[in-house]
């Protein structure tokens, strides 16, 4: 078993920008469409952005952003700070949605780590990987830490770029089998130890 690298927490009071989108989120859970419409025009030029970036098509990054909002509106009740940064929350939504919408686009019968189901195992959407320092909550690190380092490294992988299992192999160049086996118990490890 390698030795596993630990992940930097950032501790600094969250910015007057994210203390906002916090506050935001906790009114549109109590469902305060004034509260919507500010997180809207705060965020959705950025989680645009993100969308046409994954998906190579403004009109796709649209429709992804309208479905991502629809879904913001429905469980921003679930949002919860310790976790991590309120945009990186936003932008995994955004993710999810993008993802979902290649996967069908490439009738693909492949199914892609990070889908709803295996998020919601390990916990609800709360950090992008990609900002890892300072986005990660304490608990996940911590869990992530006790991680093999090739299950966290495929896992990380995985949740920043919505890698499918086959992806994964011919990038990490490990059998297609192994790739499945590691994810599936670098999850259930990571529920496990966040279930504590």
């Amino acid at each position: 078993m390698s030795k596993s690298r630990p992940l930097q927490v950032n501790r600094r009071p969250p910015s007057p920008e994210n203390a906002r989108l916090v506050d935001l989120l906790s009114e549109i859970g109590k469902q305060n469409r004034s509260a919507f419409a500010e997180l809207y025009s705060l965020t959705g030029k950025k989680l645009l952005g993100l969308a046409v970036k994954m998906t190579g098509n403004r009109e796709v990054g649209e429709e992804i952003l309208q479905e991502s909002f629809l879904t913001i509106w429905k469980k921003a009740g679930l949002y919860q700070p310790d976790l991590g940064s309120p945009m990186a929350w936003l932008s995994t939504i955004v993710r999810h949605r993008a993802i979902d919408r290649m996967r069908l686009a490439r009738h693909s019968s492949e199914i892609a780590i990070g889908g709803h189901e295996e998020l919601d195992l390990v916990s609800p959407p709360s950090y992008d990987p990609c900002e890892a320092k300072g986005v990660i909550g304490p608990t996940i690190v911590r869990c992530l830490q006790h991680l093999m380092e090739k299950r966290r490294h495929l896992i990380l992988m995985a949740f920043h770029q919505g890698f499918t299992h086959d992806e994964l192999s011919s990038r990490t160049g490990l059998p297609l089998g192994t790739v499945k086996s590691e994810v599936r118990r670098g999850l259930a490890d990571l529920r496990q130890c966040l279930q504590k």
